[in-house]
């Protein structure tokens, strides 16, 4: 899914997506999407990452994160993906939807040691290198939901799997957050 070789720099931000394979709906379902959102929460307590902004959308997620301490951006995606399909994987098995876990193990076939296969392979990265780029991708997450091609909301703040509604009403996410503007003001 890396569409280029991502430079690391420590004290960039990143956006970051990546998408179910076969864009298989998944995070439509809270429980789903919860997740994803525990993940977040457990790597930033843990101080791993600051998390400024996201977006979980039925098929795919993005992110605008720092990364902390001794980690690289790949390990750290690497980690959150290998963590949350296994979660999601349990989930699908505790709630019988063999349907998805038939595809994902049919996606996993000719992979070795892999039952299942959850996650695209790869992830997209882009180094956040200025205001301006920040900006255009906290537009872009938050706008997402409002997009033509998905219309979940009529208002991006409505959305609960999205970190507008901090940014946008100064009302709590669904997942503590870190605020950008502390960065830019």
């Amino acid at each position: 899914m890396a569409p280029y070789k991502s430079f690391p720099e420590k004290e960039h931000l990143y956006f970051v997506t990546s998408s179910i394979v076969g864009h298989k709906y998944l995070f439509h379902k809270p429980e789903y999407a919860q997740i994803i959102l525990d993940s977040l929460s457990f790597l930033r307590s843990q101080r791993r990452i600051k998390l400024y902004a996201f977006v979980i959308m039925p098929n795919h997620f993005h992110l605008i994160i720092k990364v902390l301490g001794a980690s690289n951006i790949s390990k750290l995606v690497h980690d959150l993906k290998l963590f949350t399909a296994n979660q999601i994987i349990k989930k699908l098995q505790t709630n019988r939807e063999f349907h998805l876990l038939d595809y994902f193990k049919q996606q996993a076939k000719d992979i070795k040691k892999q039952k299942h296969k959850v996650w695209e392979t790869g992830f997209w990265d882009k180094n956040i290198f200025s205001e301006e780029f920040l900006r255009e991708k906290m537009e872009y997450i938050h706008n997402n939901p409002l997009n033509k091609n998905w219309c979940l909301v009529e208002e991006r703040s409505e959305y609960p799997f999205s970190s507008a509604r901090f940014y946008d009403k100064g009302e709590e996410a669904i997942v503590d957050i870190d605020d950008v503007r502390e960065l830019v003001c």
